[in-house]
Order: C-alpha cells, then structure tokens, then sequence
C-alpha cells in the first residue's frame, strides 16, 4: 500500500503514523527550509542563520557530493526550534518521546519508492528528491539513512519533565563516540548551554479528524 503524505507550506512531505496520531517530517528540518523561514519578515533575521551557520556549515541540495549532515538545520536550540514550528502551521511541534519513536519505527519500515513517491508528489519542493539524490551519492542505501534517521543529527523531542531533550542516531562527525538506541534510551539532555553542531528537529503535526490513513 502507497504510504500517506502530507505536505507543510514549504513544500516538504510528512508521513501520516495512525499509531501515533500524528504526521511526522520525511526529513528533519534543512537548512532549505530554514532559508525560506529567513526570507520571511515574520523570520529570525540574518544574525540568527549566522550564528547557526557558524556552528553548523551549509551546503546546498544541488550540490554533488555535498556532506549529507550538512544539509540538516543543526545548532538550533529547542525554544528555536519551537518557534520555527509555529511558522511552519497551526499543530506544528516537536514530538514528544512516544510520537517521536513510534515515527522512527514508521519511516524506518517504508520502502526506498514509497520516500521516491513523496518526492515525486505535484506539491513537494524539488529540495527533497534532490536531497534524496545526494544522499544516494554518498552511499546511502536503507530507508533510515535516506530519511537522515540513522547518520544525521540527534533530534529535539519534549519530555514529561523539562528540559527537552534528544534522540537519533547522529553522524559521528556531529556527535563522537555517541552510540544511542533512541527506541531504548531516554533522551540526550544538553548540560551545556550554547549551540551543539549535533541538535536539529524533525517535526510533527497532530492528525486533522478524518484525514487519510493506509
């Protein structure tokens, strides 16, 4: 059976998980979208992309052989991370530990087409089969790697308690000698304040009454 997307207003597909209640991001959040929060006046302004940029170096979607983690929104702090969220929509959040997980199983299942047919679909932005296309360059094969859920950042989630915290299975150039099991650990909680290379989101949007499922 076709896996359900979603599309945000940037364009960027969402898996639709029954299980969960939710619909959660293809990808974590690029620093292509990002781009098109800046260029809004209602957006963080350019010393706020500087100071992640700083932290974490760009590279463009239409770049060949461009480092697959750089393509990832990293160094952005959770409060941030809450707030580009409400510029993407209504509902749109972090996920929360369950959420989070029960969409890590989700994507994980999906097949190399069904990600090929969210890329392909009339309202997606062409950033997401060029992405697809250089993570493929680089030697990604499996479905959690094309996702960026195994190899790209560690991913803000909320907890029962505050502070929020992290899961993923991060690049080891962004988090050395990390080994988590996000579906087993509890979350990475950051001690040091500051922006971490390491720390992106992926988001979700709770499921509208009656919208499609599988």
């Amino acid at each position: 059976m076709t896996a359900p997307w979603v599309y945000d207003r940037t364009g960027f597909p969402y898996l639709v998980v029954p299980a969960a209640g939710v619909a959660v991001g293809l990808l974590p959040v690029l620093k292509a979208q990002a781009e098109l929060y800046l260029g809004d006046p209602a957006g963080p302004g350019d010393d706020w992309y500087d100071e992640v940029l700083a932290v974490g170096p760009r590279a463009g979607w239409r770049t060949v052989g461009a480092a697959p983690v750089r393509l990832i929104l990293t160094g952005i702090s959770a409060e941030e991370a809450v707030r580009l969220a409400g510029w993407v929509g209504p509902g749109y959040r972090l996920p929360d530990v369950r959420e989070w997980r029960a969409a890590d199983a989700a994507l994980g299942g999906l097949s190399s087409a069904d990600l090929d047919a969210a890329a392909a679909g009339p309202a997606c932005h062409p950033a997401v089969a060029g992405v697809l296309a250089r993570l493929r360059e680089a030697g990604r094969a499996t479905v959690a790697e094309l996702a960026l859920l195994d190899g790209g950042a560690l991913e803000w989630v909320t907890r029962a308690d505050p502070p929020p915290g992290a899961l993923g299975r991060p690049a080891a150039v962004l988090a050395p000698g990390l080994i988590l099991n996000p579906q087993a650990f509890d979350p990475v909680v950051l001690i040091r304040p500051g922006r971490h290379p390491a720390y992106g989101v992926r988001l979700v949007r709770p499921l509208a009454p009656g919208e499609a499922r599988p």
